[in-house]
């Protein structure tokens, strides 16, 4: 198995890793972490169109904790 993808910089996988790699885009879990972070950058974009500014605060974690 192999995935060649140009959305990565020109990044090649096959065998092992390109195993690896799939089982980590289908994990659910991994669906939810993504999910949680869409929409954490949804809410910035609001900020962004609505007042012409966002507010980060960089003591969260990925997770958002």
């Amino acid at each position: 198995m192999a995935i060649l993808s140009r959305d990565f910089g020109g990044v090649k996988l096959s065998g092992r890793d390109a195993e690896t790699f799939l089982r980590q885009v289908a994990s659910s879990e991994k669906q939810q972490v993504v999910l949680a972070s869409l929409e954490r950058g949804r809410k910035l974009q609001r900020s962004m169109t609505e007042t012409g500014k966002v507010a980060v605060d960089a003591g969260n974690d990925a997770g958002g904790n």
